[in-house]
């Protein structure tokens, strides 16, 4: 994997741990270009894409990795849904990049939508960034009548020791769109031994995120959501 990966229009859906294990593309030239918003400008590409991917029923629908750009990782136009643990976790024990995620789709995921880790040294000049794009908590009601009782279709069969959906399960612990990105110098590794999102390290001074145009739906008590509670935005618990 590399950034010259040419990655698009696929669908990923009911593995046991990951749907889409990829190296992000490159994304240096729009990150701080908000006329490019939303992933539309193809002249700025790199040689290498990873884009309009799609992932459900698993327990992590889209993992991002490193462009190996060095300066920044994306992944325009990413559709996920109906994930147990995190739609889109960018990336396990941290990217050493910057971040943006650009136009993403995430819907009905059990704990949350998007989380963007970023390793960096304590006094890093450090950014992620969210741009365009839905977060919705639950799509209908119907949504959270799944996995009543753990028989029911559906179910997942094999959640992680380290699985938040473990918390009261089936009904899982409360539900979030986008929690805030975490900055530190380090992470766990993930499971099955450790959380897929615990720190190792202490916290970066200078890290921030930035989240432009994105749209929010059906969170609250009187959303229908997939959580015992369920929030739009939440900070990093850990």
């Amino acid at each position: 994997v590399g950034p010259m990966n040419m990655v698009s229009h696929n669908v990923a859906a009911g593995s046991d741990r990951i749907g889409m294990r990829l190296a992000a593309e490159d994304c240096a030239g729009r990150l701080h270009n908000d006329s490019d918003s939303g992933g539309s400008g193809e002249e700025a590409r790199s040689a290498g894409h990873v884009r309009d991917n799609t992932a459900h029923a698993s327990l992590v629908g889209v993992l991002l990795e490193a462009s190996g750009g060095g300066v920044c990782s994306g992944a325009p136009r990413t559709v996920v849904h109906h994930c147990w643990d995190f739609g889109v976790l960018a990336g396990l024990q941290g990217l050493a990049e910057d971040v943006l995620l650009e136009d993403a789709m995430v819907a009905d995921t059990r704990h949350a939508g998007v989380l963007i880790l970023r390793k960096g040294t304590m006094t890093e000049q450090v950014e992620a960034a969210m741009r365009g794009g839905a977060l919705v908590g639950a799509s209908a009601t119907e949504e959270c009548r799944k996995c009543a009782v753990t028989s029911d279709p559906g179910c997942h069969p094999n959640l992680s020791r380290q699985s938040y959906a473990r918390a009261g399960y089936p009904g899982g612990s409360p539900s979030y769109g986008l929690i805030s990105s975490t900055f530190a110098t380090a992470f766990t590794p993930g499971p099955e031994h450790k959380p897929w999102d615990g720190l190792k390290g202490y916290p970066t001074i200078h890290g921030v995120m930035r989240v432009t145009g994105v749209r929010l739906a059906s969170f609250g008590p009187d959303a229908g959501s997939c959580g015992a509670e369920s929030f739009a935005i939440a900070n990093h618990a850990k």
